[in-house]
């Protein structure tokens, strides 16, 4: 895989990570919204499980964590195919990613901050808000930890997968080693 190959796959991984942001933040705030309505009043205690902060945001964080899974099991079966490319490149853009994600964080103050910027900080930063809502944690530390876990899974998923494949398609892979045994 050539730079701008490499390039692209990075672009691609962010927008993905926005995306999925994006998509977790609508389902863990709306969907569960939704589903609490159909909840009986008598289960209050429920619905008020349903709707809160650190319910969605977990929520949100398994959404993306998922949709992030599926997309980095399928670039580690192709890249196990075609022999493209392995987990370097990979942690090297889930890094990427996370200081992307986390960098924001750092010029958030509460303090010195109008609404409008506000509640952006509170969309982009939903998936990770579970941290806060539940142990209390600051801001850039659920945003470093929240996204840690997330993109953890995701190396996880494609090094697993990466080596089952190759484990799977040993044929694939022989010509490797038979070419350096006759070039020694």
């Amino acid at each position: 895989m050539d730079g701008y190959d490499s390039l692209k796959y990075f672009f691609f991984r962010l927008v993905l990570l926005v995306g999925t942001n994006t998509l977790g933040l609508l389902l863990g705030k709306v969907l569960l919204w939704c589903v609490a309505n159909f909840v009986p009043a008598s289960a209050e205690g429920v619905k008020t499980f349903l709707v809160s902060d650190a319910t969605g945001s977990v929520f949100a964080s398994v959404v993306m964590a998922f949709l992030l899974a599926l997309v980095f099991r399928d670039d580690a079966k192709k890249h196990a195919a075609y022999d493209d490319m392995d987990a370097v490149p990979v942690a090297i853009v889930l890094l990427l990613l996370l200081a992307i994600y986390f960098v924001p964080s750092i010029f958030y103050n509460p303090n010195d901050i109008t609404k409008s910027v506000s509640t952006m900080y509170y969309a982009f930063y939903y998936p990770t808000r579970w941290l806060t809502e539940i142990f209390g944690a600051a801001m850039k530390t659920a945003a470093a930890v929240g996204m840690t876990i997330v993109l953890g899974v995701q190396m996880t998923v494609y090094q697993v997968t990466y080596s089952a494949y190759k484990k799977a398609h040993p044929f694939l892979f022989r010509h490797d080693s038979t070419e350096s045994e006759t070039a020694e």
